[in-house]
């Protein structure tokens, strides 16, 4: 074995014992500064967990009083999905161009610039969407880059602390922002604006914070034109072609899979034609970067050829899957069947916020001092898979406070675990030159997932109720329509509609139709878990400049710590 490959294989006693001329991971301290520069980036990421969560429970009351229909209510809701998907995997190659710190700070740019906008939108549904797209342009910039900028100044060993507590502001704004919104969106009829507003003065003190406190690598200056020009020709050198070919084919998945029997059926040509005209510019991209691009937007040898970094990504799409589909139907059932107010619905969603946070945290810690990490991956999956069980069999019409809170307290440890360690299996699989992208992808595949989770979500749910009410829609007066599947209308029908036999019926469809769903999210999570005992373990005592390469041989894998 060559020195070059035995100093990407040594095994964890030998890692801590080698010489280094740079700056190793247990050796590393973060000064004052850092702390300062951390604090700009929490800030940050809290406002764009604010501005991701605080429409949700307040759409209900916010399409009413701006007489919404169920359609243009679905888009201010979906837009920003899609927009803060899309554009994440462009933001390695933009960071690259104009620097980390400027691409942060377009980033909270578009979301106070949005956050401007729907604030200022009266009764302009236009105006209100184009907001909401411009915020999800910030929401996924910021994502993107925070978690390079993260890489890039924490030694890998050490990051799971730095990105549990990233992930301490998400859960932060996920807790408060509905709670928030469905505060403000039921005061007044014009209180709904702060929902926007608030995030403005958020959005700012990230900006100054990250503009005077952020000090990081920028690109080389050209000698003629200093760093105006080397950013220029940083723009100028990436791959357009790539990025319009992925952006395109993206938008034209994500939009039929989120509308589909929200506006056009599966069925629908509205809906199979642009499907499947993005599957085809999928291929297509791909083909383009890997035969044609002279500087791809995705390096396809360096990420996709290796089966951990494969097997990451396609957990981590999972993840966002099971994550955002539980998110998203465990409030319809605490409104539709327990019969909670929005703001109720949001503070039961509790039990997996205090779950979620401590696990991934801790799990964070536990990879730090161990060096091993494929254990949380594989034990936050069981337990996940576990949960959904528990879920799909246990969560129903007449089910206890204590019992509810507890199920949902098992599915946050297991969810909770896996964002803790998902991204050490990316980092530690690739190289130094492409851990910018590969951590892009990364919450590129997550975002995927949760937009595609709460489309696949809402299918099992709509064809479970309606074949449910089928045989009762005389009585029920036409609300298990097609139309009466959405979540907005049930919540909407079900408070006006009095204590009946009719009302019991639909109710226990609910709860029958959403078990279906849990049922769905536990073959899910077994899959994932198989898929992820694929992943190889790498050495975490890796230094911040990197090495070339920090896979182990197959005899060394064998005798690796699980």
């Amino acid at each position: 074995m060559s020195s070059s490959s035995r100093a990407s294989t040594v095994s964890a006693d030998e890692e801590k014992q080698k010489p280094t001329d740079t700056i190793p991971g247990e050796k590393w301290k973060p000064t004052r500064a850092f702390y300062v520069a951390f604090t700009a980036l929490f800030v940050i990421t809290l406002a764009a967990s604010l501005t991701s969560t605080s429409l949700s429970i307040a759409l209900p009351t916010i399409a009413k009083k701006l007489t919404l229909t169920n359609v243009e209510a679905f888009w201010l809701g979906t837009s920003t999905a899609i927009t803060s998907t899309v554009i994440q995997p462009g933001c390695a190659p933009l960071a690259d161009a104009v620097g980390r710190k400027a691409a942060l700070s377009t980033a909270v740019a578009f979301l106070t610039i949005g956050s401007l906008l729907g604030t200022l939108a009266t009764n302009g549904f236009v105006l209100m969407v184009v907001a909401r797209c411009i915020q999800g342009l910030g929401i996924g910039a910021v994502t993107a880059v925070t978690e390079i900028i993260v890489t890039e100044v924490v030694p890998l060993r050490l990051r799971g602390k730095w990105l549990a507590l990233i992930s301490v502001a998400w859960a932060a704004g996920t807790v408060s922002g509905p709670l928030q919104g469905g505060l403000l969106a039921e005061a007044t009829d014009w209180s709904w604006r702060l929902i926007f507003a608030l995030i403005i003065p958020i959005c700012i003190l990230g900006l100054i914070l990250c503009i005077f406190t952020l000090e990081l690598p920028r690109r080389p200056a050209s000698a003629e034109g200093g760093q105006t020009k080397a950013a220029r020709q940083g723009l100028a050198e990436m791959d357009w072609i790539g990025f319009a070919l992925f952006t395109a084919s993206i938008v034209a998945i994500l939009v039929p899979v989120t509308q589909a029997r929200v506006v056009y059926p599966w069925s629908d040509y509205r809906t199979v034609v642009p499907l499947s005209l993005g599957c085809a510019g999928i291929v297509l991209f791909s083909l383009y970067e890997i035969f044609v691009a002279s500087n791809p937007m995705l390096p396809f040898a360096g990420i996709f050829t290796d089966r951990s970094c494969v097997a990451t990504f396609a957990g981590t799409a999972l993840h966002g899957l099971v994550l955002w589909c539980l998110l998203y139907y465990v409030p319809l059932y605490y409104e539709a069947v327990q019969g909670f107010t929005p703001i109720q619905a949001g503070v039961a969603m509790l039990p997996e916020t205090a779950s979620l946070v401590p696990a991934s945290v801790v799990t964070g810690l536990l990879i730090t001092w161990t060096g091993a990490y494929r254990w949380a991956i594989w034990g936050g999956w069981a337990i996940t898979t576990a949960g959904m069980g528990c879920l799909a069999f246990f969560l129903s019409v007449g089910t206890p406070t204590a019992q509810w809170v507890g199920l949902n307290l098992v599915v946050g440890l297991g969810t909770g675990m896996l964002f803790g360690a998902m991204g050490f299996a990316v980092q530690a699989s690739v190289s130094s030159d492409h851990l910018a992208v590969a951590v892009t992808l990364f919450s590129f595949f997550r975002s995927l997932g949760a937009a595609v989770g709460v489309a696949v979500g809402g299918a099992i749910f709509q064809n479970e109720l309606e074949a449910r009410l089928l045989p009762a829609r005389i009585i029920l007066g036409g609300v298990a329509g097609s139309e009466g599947s959405n979540s907005l209308t049930l919540i909407s029908g079900l408070q006006n509609m009095p204590d009946s036999p009719q009302k019991s019926v639909l109710v226990t469809a609910i709860a029958e139709s959403l078990q279906k769903v849990w049922v769905a999210m536990c073959i899910t999570s077994g899959v994932a878990l198989v898929l992820c005992l694929c992943i190889r373990h790498f050495s975490l005592d890796v230094d911040l400049v990197g090495e070339a390469s920090n896979r182990r041989s197959q005899k060394e894998e064998e005798e690796a710590i699980i």
